[in-house]
């Protein structure tokens, strides 16, 4: 899986490349001080390029400036490794 925040800087949303459908990605926002700011789901997604829209409550936590998203894929039992971690910058 490959991640990018959409827009860059500020995104609203992640454009994700899956391999292969999946039940559920699972975000989690964190701010530099490695504290979970909020954790998101997707629901199902298809395989391809996809786009997952950023919760406003969620991102409205976030503080300004920079922050870290993990993301993991789901389906059925079984978990992907975790993408590298984003660096996303929240502008306001």
């Amino acid at each position: 899986m490959q991640a990018h925040g959409v827009p860059d800087p500020d995104p609203r949303r992640l454009a994700l490349e899956l391999s292969l459908p999946v039940d559920d990605v699972v975000l989690k926002l964190w701010t530099p001080a490695l504290v979970l700011i909020g954790v998101q789901h997707s629901g199902p997604l298809g395989r391809g390029w996809q786009s997952l829209s950023l919760d406003p409550a969620l991102w409205a936590r976030a503080p300004q400036g920079l922050v870290y998203a993990s993301l993991e894929a789901r389906q059925g039992a079984r978990q992907s490794a975790p993408v590298a971690t984003l660096r996303l910058f929240r502008l306001n």
